[in-house]
């Protein structure tokens, strides 16, 4: 008999599966990995943004008001100009009716955006584009009382905590930022029921605030109720922003007045030129 040399049947050095399959496999376990411990910090997160002190959050975020004031867009008008003092003042005027712990600086930015946001160090930034949905001072206040109400319960602290601990994460799992940016869907539909909670809590707030400044709660829901028909051509957007759904918006603001008690009265009418809408 001669011995014919052949190559073994099976090589334990070469994997029989998909190489393909393996690296999903594999970056499915590291995001579910992360996603958990991000999940568990964010408890943590918010126990650490109670014990920061207002004074200890200006000192920390002082700098940022320069950044944010700075002015990309030149000279601006005198329309805009006298918009800005007028918030200033219905921004202290609100602050009367609940002090959030330190006094708030207005960013008044021209854009064509409809938006308002708190920042860390009492910044408020306000994009004028919101002036173009609201048609009272009432319908404007309101949407300012909410970002009081965002720097009262601390939230623009909590979502800026949980955005750095994921970069952390995606920089400790994989040595880079990349790993976050997969993330993003993920990670924005978490923030988005997170965040709407947040939301709910803050439009409370603003009910309270306008009662107390105007004595009625006339022109509340003034903004959502304008922005709600965009959303019916996108009916399911919603469960993916960081904001509720404006129709639902409406009726709990609804909901809530008649829970407390507050009655609609005659809004005041808005006091900003329309030259700035343009």
């Amino acid at each position: 008999m001669r011995y014919h040399a052949k190559l073994p049947d099976d090589n334990p050095n070469v994997s029989h599966q998909n190489q393909i399959k393996e690296f999903i496999s594999l970056l499915a376990g590291v995001i579910a990995i992360v996603l958990f411990v991000y999940w568990i910090l964010g408890f943590f997160i918010d126990a650490a943004v109670d014990t920061i002190s207002p004074e200890m959050e200006l000192s920390i975020f002082e700098s940022l008001g320069e950044e944010l004031a700075a002015n990309p867009a030149g000279e601006r008008s005198q329309a805009f100009t006298e918009a800005e003092q007028k918030i200033r003042v219905l921004i202290d005027d609100l602050t009367a009716c609940m002090d959030v712990g330190y006094p708030i600086e207005l960013i008044f930015r021209p854009s064509h955006q409809a938006n308002a946001f708190a920042a860390p160090g009492g910044k408020m930034i306000v994009l004028s584009g919101l002036l173009k949905h609201v048609d009272s001072e009432n319908g404007l206040a309101f949407i300012i009382a909410h970002e009081l109400g965002h720097f009262k319960n601390r939230d623009h602290l909590r979502g800026l905590g949980r955005n750095v601990v994921l970069m952390a994460l995606s920089f400790l799992a994989t040595g880079n930022m990349h790993l976050s940016k997969v993330l993003t869907p993920v990670n924005a539909f978490q923030n988005a029921q997170f965040s709407q909670g947040r939301e709910s809590g803050a439009d409370e707030r603003a009910l309270d605030i306008i009662q107390c400044h105007y004595g009625h709660v006339g022109g509340a829901t003034e903004f959502f109720s304008k922005i709600s028909d965009r959303e019916d051509d996108f009916p399911l957007t919603h469960y993916f922003q960081t904001h509720p759904e404006a129709k639902a918006r409406v009726e709990a603001i609804k909901v809530l007045s008649r829970e407390r008690n507050y009655t609609e009265g005659n809004v005041k009418p808005a006091f900003w030129s329309q030259a700035i809408l343009n």
